[in-house]
C-alpha cells in the first residue's frame, strides 16, 4: 500500500505545541489587562483623594468667610466639623510674625464613592495682625486602597 506524503495533516504534538504557545500568549495579555484594570483603581482612589482634600480646604474656606473664625464644615451642616479651638491658649509665637496652633488638630473621615478617605490638619500658622490668615496644611489619604498621601498648602483669610 502507497503512502500519499502530499495529503499529510498536522500531527499531535503539532498541534499541542502550538496550542501551548497560543495559551501562552492569551496569558500574558491577560495578566497585561488585568495590571492595567488596578493601576485604573489606584489612580482613581488618588484622583478622588485629591478632589476630598479641595473640597476641604473649599469647605475650610466658605465656613470661616460665613462664620469669621477658623473651621471647616465638610457637611455643610453649619457646625465645625474639626472642633477647632482658636482660644489663645493654644496659640504660641513662632517668631515675630507667626502663631504656631498647639491645640488638638482632628482627623476627619469623608466618605466619597463608596470608599473612606482620612483628611488630616497637619500644621496650622497665623498672623498676628487684624486680619488672621491661616496656613494649614492638609494630608489626604485613602482608608483602604492608596498608599499616596495627597498633601496641599493653603492660605485662609479670616476677619
Amino acid at each position: 500500500m502507497k503512502h500519499n506524503k502530499t495529503n499529510r495533516g498536522f500531527t499531535l504534538i503539532e498541534v499541542l505545541i502550538s496550542l501551548s504557545i497560543v495559551t501562552i500568549i492569551l496569558l500574558s495579555l491577560f495578566s497585561f489587562y488585568n495590571s492595567s484594570i488596578k493601576f485604573n483603581k489606584k489612580n482613581e482612589t488618588d484622583i478622588n483623594s485629591l478632589n476630598v482634600s479641595q473640597t476641604a480646604i473649599e469647605s475650610m474656606r466658605i465656613y470661616s468667610k460665613l462664620n469669621n473664625k477658623f473651621g471647616i464644615d465638610i457637611d455643610n451642616d453649619g457646625v465645625d466639623d474639626l472642633g477647632f479651638d482658636n482660644s489663645e491658649s493654644n496659640w504660641v509665637d513662632l517668631d515675630s510674625e507667626y502663631k504656631i496652633y498647639t491645640g488638638n488638630l482632628d482627623t476627619l473621615e469623608i466618605e466619597k464613592d463608596n470608599n473612606k478617605y482620612l483628611a488630616t490638619i497637619n500644621s496650622v500658622k497665623r498672623y498676628k495682625n487684624n486680619m488672621s490668615v491661616y496656613t494649614v496644611e492638609l494630608e489626604t489619604k485613602s482608608k483602604y486602597n492608596s498608599t499616596k498621601k495627597i498633601n496641599l498648602i493653603t492660605q485662609v483669610y479670616v476677619k
